[in-house]
């Protein structure tokens, strides 16, 4: 099963040019585990939108993610719901990627709920 080939550290990052975000994914799996959790960390900006008002406060907002199925080196897997605070809505996120040695990779599909509205992302990680 492919849990086993991902015991150890991960840490890498994801992007969608679709929506601009960005960020860091970590997470750990330990030997004997059925599943594998861990965090994105989203990067964020918030504050005043207008020129005459530049204050921008940007940081790295964690979201739990969960390998919900793994096999023949391809793992699926979902990030919990959030509310995007620029545009007040909820965004459902799922992705799926290969299992390579010490590399995955693969693709992320995030949907707006209240607009049904989607876009598609990159990201990779590497054991360390």
């Amino acid at each position: 099963m492919v849990m086993s080939l991902m015991v150890g550290e991960w840490k890498g990052e994801y992007s969608s040019e679709a929506s601009g975000k960005f960020g860091i994914i970590e997470f750990n799996l330990t030997k004997g585990a059925d599943d594998a959790h861990g965090q994105v960390f989203m990067k964020e900006s918030l504050g005043p939108h207008s020129l005459q008002q530049p204050l921008v406060t940007t940081y790295f907002r964690p979201l739990a993610i969960k390998f919900v199925h793994a096999g023949d080196e391809v793992i699926h897997g979902i990030v919990d719901p959030y509310t995007d605070l620029k545009r007040n809505v909820t965004v459902h996120t799922s992705f799926k990627g290969k299992v390579i040695g010490d590399v995955m990779e693969g693709t992320y599909i995030s949907t707006i709920e209240e607009t049904n509205q989607s876009y598609i992302g990159k990201w990779k990680v590497t054991r360390q």
